[in-house]
């Protein structure tokens, strides 16, 4: 019996981007008699190993035709050796025409059985799924030499799937020792299941408010420990015998790091908690062939040193992505001496694997995903407006939402009372984060002095203006983003709040090919636009504000919930005031 089928919305929105024929992998989760298909990757480019980058419970399912309609090709075939999670893989077809209808095939024994599917969006899957975190640190000494670090990372992984590790989730008092049913779970009577789990660490702060649309910035996460077993259980049949050593006197280089592991899994919540065990032993595994292989990369480009330079590997280091365009995890491991410069031909290849456009940084150590317990308390919140509803407000227009991330400046921040003058300064500040968190500055977000001494030093203000409470506009904030960094802008000017309706179609533009947040100052008031929703039949558009006004602590419900991030009428702006808008123009590189 073949399971019901579900495509990722993300999947579907991928698949635009594509203009050439090719083969492609498909991943997914099967679970309760379903199949959810979260991406792809292709079969073109290099070799790199993908599968070790998805969470756990993400398995090779399938392949996609893009163009090609012979799932018995040479080439599709040779895909289809590596699914090992079905006996009943899935192949996926479509045309090069911008169009997203698929058409679905299950294989069973040789020939294809067309399937329907339903189509998930990113609240429907993680209103069903949630992410189990593990963090942990495990030693690391051998030889060092490739075979040995091989040889080491092989061990480590043995031993970790012997049954040596025990699971604990801090905010319960459930500890996993083994996916044996009557010994393997305590904290928790009976067989229960993840959501069970979710519920009873609901103290945890990672762990989403019940009833409140799920979504990449407000999934439920399950942090995890590991510990390792000091003893033998009882039950192991293994004979005792006197300890044995083997001595080996010689000089050699030894390698000795503390590996930091940080393996994420995605499972439904109606897994049962047993059954963890075995998948976070995956993830560990996961995680060590990814270090082992920054190791051996490393290794390899210290090998073509001459002789008398100084050989250095450095720490493999884990990030977690999630692209805009994927809708899941990608986890890859950065040497920590690699520059981003020594990175790029790294991201080229999961640009290429992904299919992903080459005009966002998706994969800069900046980008990483921010978990909820990794945002300071006492600092700027980050991404206000992905807590409000995304859906439009009729079914004829389109939303145009800022990419990426950003973090929110207003007044009062940083102990510094600019209540009355600062609100273009703040919004400047914003935009400047969103440059920082992409990856393309690592420049420290500009104070309301230094935003003044840039202006004085490039002859725009006179020296007298550094230290004063005086406004600046959408012009001066352009000054500041070129000066500072290389950014150009495009000024777009309205007559009036009633003529900024006119530029709907423009501002979708803006949203849709550059990303970037706009800043706006009209009369004495600065805002900063994160997105429109446009119509194109009736011609009415909407507003998304972010209101640097706001003079109150970084509390989200407060900030939504009384309008400082919020959708805007057209009413919102005066009809009278003179309006600038500041229209940064993305750099182009990965």
């Amino acid at each position: 019996m073949t399971p019901n089928l579900k495509i990722s919305q993300c999947l579907i929105n991928r698949l635009s981007y594509v203009k050439e024929k090719c083969f492609g992998c498909l991943y997914g989760i099967i679970y309760d008699n379903s199949l959810l298909v979260l991406g792809f990757i292709s079969e073109n480019g290099s070799d790199l190993n993908i599968q070790d980058s998805f969470p756990g419970e993400i398995d090779l399912c399938g392949i996609i035709g893009i163009g090609e309609e012979d799932y018995s090709s040479t080439r599709a075939k040779k895909l289809l050796q590596d699914v090992d999670v079905t006996d009943n893989p899935l192949f996926l077809s479509c045309k090069i025409d911008g169009s997203s209808e698929l058409v679905a095939n299950f294989i069973v024994h040789g020939k294809t059985e067309q399937t329907t599917y339903s189509i998930y969006s990113e609240s429907d899957i993680w209103s069903q799924f949630l992410t189990i975190r593990l963090q942990t640190r495990l030693p690391f000494m051998c030889n060092f030499q490739k075979d040995f670090v091989h040889e080491a990372s092989t061990s480590m992984r043995k031993q970790l799937a012997s049954g040596q590790v025990a699971f604990h989730f801090p905010s319960t008092n459930v500890y996993l020792m083994s996916s044996d049913s009557e010994h393997g779970l305590t904290g928790l009577s009976g067989d229960p299941d993840v959501g069970e789990l979710c519920n009873a660490s609901s103290s945890s702060s990672e762990v989403s408010s019940k009833g409140k649309k799920k979504n990449r910035m407000n999934m439920d996460t399950l942090q995890t420990i590991m510990f390792k077993k000091a003893t033998k259980d009882s039950l192991d049949g293994s004979k005792n015998h006197a300890p044995v050593i083997d001595v080996n006197k010689r000089i050699y280089e030894c390698l000795t790091m503390s590996l930091k592991i940080d393996a994420v899994a995605m499972v439904h919540r109606k897994t049962k908690v047993l059954n963890l065990y075995e998948i976070l032993i995956e993830c560990l595994c996961r995680n060590l062939r990814m270090i082992e292989q920054c190791l051996l990369m490393q290794m390899n480009d210290e090998k073509d040193k001459k002789d008398g330079d100084t050989v250095c590997v450095t720490l493999p280091e884990p990030f977690h992505f999630m692209p805009d365009d994927c809708g899941h995890f990608i986890t890859r491991f950065y040497a920590k001496g690699d520059s981003e410069k020594q990175l790029e031909p790294k991201r080229r290849e999961l640009h290429d694997k992904f299919l992903l456009l080459k005009m966002w940084p998706y994969f800069k150590r900046t980008n990483a995903y921010i978990f909820k317990d990794e945002i300071a308390s006492n600092g700027p919140l980050i991404n206000p407006h992905e807590n409000l509803s995304v859906s439009s407000s009729n079914a004829n227009s389109d939303m145009y939402i800022v990419r990426g991330k950003y973090s929110y400046y207003h007044y009062m921040q940083q102990n510094f009372d600019d209540n009355g003058w600062g609100c273009a300064y703040r919004s400047l500040q914003t935009l400047f984060s969103w440059f920082r968190w992409q990856g393309y500055t690592e420049r420290e977000i500009p104070t309301h002095r230094q935003i003044q001494e840039c202006l004085v030093d490039i002859q725009d203000k006179p020296p007298n203006f550094i230290g004063s409470r005086q406004w600046i506009g959408s012009t001066e904030v352009s000054f500041c983003l070129e000066t500072m960094l290389g950014i150009q802008s495009r000024i777009l000017h309205a007559s009036s709040g009633e003529e900024l309706g006119g530029h709907g179609p423009e501002l979708a533009a803006h949203f849709k090919s550059q990303g970037t947040p706009i800043m706006i100052g009209g009369g004495q008031l600065a805002h900063t636009i994160l997105g429109v929703e446009y119509d194109q039949t009736t011609g009415n558009v909407r507003f998304l504000v972010l209101d640097p006004h706001y003079t109150g602590g970084e509390d989200l419900h407060t900030i939504n919930g009384k309008g400082w991030c919020g959708w805007k009428n057209l009413s919102f702006w005066n009809k009278t005031s003179y309006y600038n808008l500041c229209m940064p123009q993305l750099p182009r590189g990965i």
